[in-house]
């Protein structure tokens, strides 16, 4: 991703042929993520053996604009991942 808030990725973006740009779930994550994978000084942290940071991101619901249905009742999503 073209994520320039990352340590050193202004450059390598600089040179880029193509570039993505992260929706908010991946910026998210990969904000909150960088102090532990990338400390400031810009070194690689190194992670024991196997542990792999892992983000499971969940959206709610607006409403604005929809008609009610049983798809948007707060009652029948109360509790449950669609």
């Amino acid at each position: 991703y073209g994520l320039p808030e990352r340590h050193g990725a202004r450059e390598l973006i600089k040179g880029a042929k193509r570039i993505s740009n992260p929706g908010c779930y991946a910026t998210g994550a990969q904000a909150a993520l960088m102090p532990v994978l990338q400390p400031l000084d810009g070194s690689p942290l190194r992670l024991a053996q196997g542990m792999i940071p892992s983000v499971f991101g969940v959206s709610g619901y607006s409403g604005a604009g929809t008609n009610p249905s049983d798809k948007n009742d707060p009652e029948n999503l109360a509790d449950n991942l669609i």
